[in-house]
């Protein structure tokens, strides 16, 4: 990790131990049951303690408490003049997410339409493109590669600003995608930072873009780097998406020798670290076949692995790209909702994660790998229900263009 970056980490850990710390203890609660919130991550000065079954904490610390909880609300800062005694009370929240791309962010048009859809269906939170796989970024605050249009960025800065205050106002969620390893821009305008293949040349996607090398250090630090600014700008949640190694069937095998799974691990091993003081979620977005695949799917992504990393596990389950189908689901399209309860029964399975641990990407867009038939009203409501009667922490729908029809979408839910 690059010495900038390492400063960026250290000097918020420093604000938090300024001041003595001593014993401090509380519990934590559910707002609306009252009922204790067990496991949930309270952040002293002095580091992370969890709530035992009974929803209480104890640790040393002073100054402020920060508390986070999946399926709940974070709570940025608790005020904490006693040691002790403290009630912190969580609000349950159940994240129904659209994607909200680069593109559509320079679009206010698209902006608009988008931040409507919480008055006219279900949606109360946006996953929004931090940085996307072109390596376009949509916050100022870290460019030491000079990869960014400086003016066409803080004019899409301000944009997202304005999206962020509206959405604090709306008590929405905001999800902060980063596309870590998959990044054109870095890549191309540092060759020395790309992943390739066994003749040395550049390593592209289908899609002609390029791949960073999850193994440098510089690359995740710059990832890493951008993830606390996402944090300090408001963000709840971090997620990391393309956080593995491309699909393509080497050439690339013979041009890395390296631990793929030891690789993915060390990186979000140290985003937790570095995101720690900030008190925000942070998920991953995993292969839906993961949940099937006991190794790491050849890409560096280990479900069991990641379940002990992160928050949430963000499960890309849409029903195109099982191509192979599943055991009693022969067509894929024809049960949508079948293939989100069996991927995440299995990925619960094999974790030993609660319900709440996931929330998976469902399809919003068009199949491209069987008869080309549109995804809407029927096929989405399939797949929530899905998720819903599973127990998940919400769910999120992709639409790679972020064109959503409102008709499409559940409705509002009576509060």
């Amino acid at each position: 990790m690059s010495n900038s970056c390492l400063l960026r980490i250290i000097v918020p850990i420093l604000a938090l131990l300024a001041s003595p710390a001593h014993a401090m203890s509380g519990e934590v609660r559910d707002a609306v049951t009252g009922l204790p919130v067990a496991g949930a991550t309270v952040t002293l000065s002095g580091g992370l303690v969890h709530t035992d079954k009974q929803g209480i904490f104890s640790g040393e610390g002073s100054g402020n408490l920060r508390v986070r909880a999946p399926g709940y609300h974070r709570m940025g800062t608790v005020a904490a003049n006693d040691d002790t005694g403290h009630v912190i009370l969580l609000e349950p929240i159940e994240p129904h997410a659209v994607f909200l791309s680069l593109a559509a962010l320079d679009d206010p048009d698209m902006v608009d339409r988008i931040l409507a859809l919480k008055r006219t269906s279900s949606i109360n939170a946006l996953v929004i493109d931090v940085k996307a796989e072109s390596g376009e970024l949509a916050l100022m605050g870290h460019d030491p590669f000079q990869l960014q249009d400086t003016a066409h960025l803080a004019r899409r800065a301000q944009t997202l600003k304005r999206v962020l205050q509206h959405m604090r106002e709306q008590h929405m969620y905001a999800i902060a995608r980063i596309s870590v390893f998959k990044d054109d821009a870095l890549a191309r305008r540092q060759p020395a930072l790309g992943l390739k293949t066994m003749r040395g040349l550049p390593l592209h996607g289908r899609d002609g873009w390029r791949w960073t090398n999850p193994d440098n250090e510089a690359v995740r630090a710059y990832n890493i780097a951008i993830a606390l600014v996402a944090a300090r700008a408001g963000f709840d949640e971090i997620q990391f998406d393309y956080v593995r190694f491309p699909t393509r069937k080497m050439p690339l095998g013979a041009a890395y020798s390296g631990d793929r799974r030891a690789s993915i691990n060390a990186f979000l091993s140290d985003a937790r670290a570095a995101l720690t003081p900030y008190n925000v979620f942070l998920s991953a977005d995993v292969f839906g076949f993961a949940s099937w695949d006991v190794g790491d799917t050849n890409i560096g992504q280990n479900l069991e692995d990641i379940a002990q990393r992160v928050d949430y596990i963000c499960l890309m389950l849409y029903p195109s790209a099982f191509r192979d189908g599943l055991q009693g689901v022969p067509m894929p399209l024809d049960q949508p909702g079948q293939i989100v309860r069996l991927s995440l029964e299995k990925a619960r399975q094999r974790t030993g994660l609660s319900a709440d641990r996931f929330r998976p990407w469902l399809q919003a867009f068009r199949d491209h790998n069987f008869d080309g038939r549109p995804f809407g009203r029927a096929e989405i409501a399939a797949q929530v229900e899905a998720a819903e009667a599973f127990g998940a922490s919400g769910w999120m729908l992709w639409h790679s263009k972020s064109t959503y029809d409102p008709g499409d979408l559940p409705p509002a839910r009576p509060r």
